[in-house]
């Protein structure tokens, strides 16, 4: 039905990611400032909680947001690639949340590049640790995710029938 009110594929997906990646990174940078905020008042009185113009805290929160809106742009690229929303969903849910489990075991250096570390222990930090990648090699990592699956889905959109 899409393609036939937009038969320009690559500007359909482009559409769908623009819409789609403002309306997440809104909900992520909302959903992280609400945690900020949460996790200050659950701190107990003889700790003192942290402030956004603390070193780092300002970009921990704001790159919170951020990551998650990227990690949704890598999940509608795998839509766009499978073209099947079970499948879609299975890859994802693999990728971002089972991956990182099975490369603790097995390789425990990799497990840096994993979608959701990223966002966990680069992003949303204001100190990475020293086994983590930086918050902004961490943001251009994950812009490579969603870049690639999104060009990828872009260029077989163009190639399959509707």
């Amino acid at each position: 039905m899409t393609l036939a009110a937009v038969p320009n594929r690559p500007l359909l997906l482009a559409a769908k990611a623009a819409v789609f990646g403002a309306a997440t990174l809104a909900v992520g940078e909302v959903t992280a400032f609400l945690a900020f905020v949460a996790g200050r008042a659950a701190l107990p009185n003889r700790i003192p909680p942290p402030a956004l113009d603390q070193p780092g805290v300002l970009r921990a929160v704001l790159l919170s947001g951020v990551g998650i809106g990227l990690v949704g742009l890598f999940g509608l690229g795998l839509g766009a690639i499978l073209r099947h929303s079970a499948a879609a969903l299975a890859v994802y849910a693999g990728v971002v949340f089972v991956i990182g489990e099975l490369l603790v075991a097995v390789a425990p250096s990799a497990v840096s590049y994993v979608p959701l570390a990223i966002v966990g222990d680069s992003l949303g930090v204001s100190r990475p640790s020293p086994d983590a990648l930086s918050p902004w090699t961490g943001l251009a990592v994950l812009c490579a995710y969603a870049s690639a699956s999104l060009l990828t889905g872009g260029w077989l959109l163009t190639r399959r029938d509707a």
